[in-house]
C-alpha cells in the first residue's frame, strides 16, 4: 500500500473542519495547516441595497441578522449552499473566484451603489472598483508563516500525496512558508485547487500537478498501491 496517503488542507475555519471529513470519508488521512487566521468583527446593522456580493464564506456571518430575502450572490456554490442553510431565499453563485463572479455580474448589470460588496479587509477593493458598488469589511485575515508541526513531519517523512487549496491568499501563503526542504519535496505532490485561478497563484514547476475546479474530485478515493 502506498505510503503516500496524507492530505494536507489549508484553509482556515469555517471550511476546515468540514473539508477534512470529506477527505478522511475519501480514504485519506487529512492534515490540518490552516495558512489564515480568520477574527470576524461584530455583525453590521443591514445596509440598503439590493443584492449583496459575497466573496468569501468567512463573510455569511456579518449577515444573520438581515433580512432573509435579501438577494445574495456568491463567489462559489459551497458559499451558495450555506447562504442558504442561513436561511437565505434568493441565492445565485458565480464559477468560485473573484473574476467568475464579476463576470457574472457585467453579463447581469449587477452593478452600482444599490449592490454591497462583502468582503475581509483588503479584499474586494478591485472588483468594487469594477463593479462601481458599495464595499463592507466584515473581518480581518491574518497569515500564518509556518506549516503545522504535523504538516512538517509528513513532509519530511514523504507521505503527502496532496494538498488543497481554497482561495488565492491561501496558496500563495503556503509557498512562502515553505523553507527548501519542505520546497524541494513538492514535485512528488499534486495541488488540488477550488478554481484555475487559484492554481496559477502557485508555481508550476514545484508541483507534480496542479488539478482544478474540484478539489475532492480531483483527489479522488484513496486506493493505495
Amino acid at each position: 500500500m502506498s505510503s503516500r496517503r496524507f492530505v494536507i488542507v489549508t484553509r482556515p475555519e469555517p471550511g476546515l473542519t468540514e473539508t477534512m471529513n470529506a477527505i478522511r470519508a475519501l480514504g485519506w488521512v487529512p492534515v490540518a495547516c490552516p495558512m489564515l487566521v480568520i477574527r470576524h468583527y461584530l455583525p453590521p446593522e443591514e445596509v440598503e441595497c439590493d443584492v449583496v456580493l459575497v466573496t468569501s464564506l468567512n463573510a455569511l456571518p456579518a449577515l444573520k441578522n438581515w433580512s432573509k430575502r435579501k438577494r445574495i450572490i456568491t463567489v462559489g456554490q459551497k458559499t451558495a449552499q450555506r447562504a442558504r442553510e442561513y436561511g437565505f431565499l434568493h441565492v445565485d453563485s458565480a464559477g468560485g473566484d473573484a473574476k467568475s463572479l464579476s463576470q457574472l455580474c457585467l453579463q447581469n448589470n449587477i452593478v452600482g451603489q444599490k449592490v454591497l460588496l462583502l468582503s475581509g479587509k483588503g479584499y474586494g477593493v478591485e472588483l468594487a472598483a469594477q463593479l462601481k458598488t458599495q464595499r463592507l469589511e466584515v473581518y480581518d485575515v491574518f497569515q500564518n508563516t509556518e506549516l503545522t508541526e504535523e504538516a512538517k513531519n509528513v513532509f519530511l517523512n514523504e507521505e503527502i500525496a496532496a494538498v488543497c487549496f481554497y482561495s488565492g491568499r491561501t496558496a500563495k501563503a503556503f509557498e512562502a512558508a515553505l523553507e527548501q526542504k519542505y520546497r524541494e519535496k513538492l514535485k512528488d505532490i499534486r495541488a488540488v485547487c477550488l478554481s484555475e485561478g487559484i492554481a496559477q497563484e502557485l508555481s508550476s514547476e514545484l508541483w507534480k500537478e496542479k488539478i482544478w475546479p474540484k478539489p475532492l474530485e480531483g483527489l479522488g478515493p484513496y486506493k493505495g498501491s
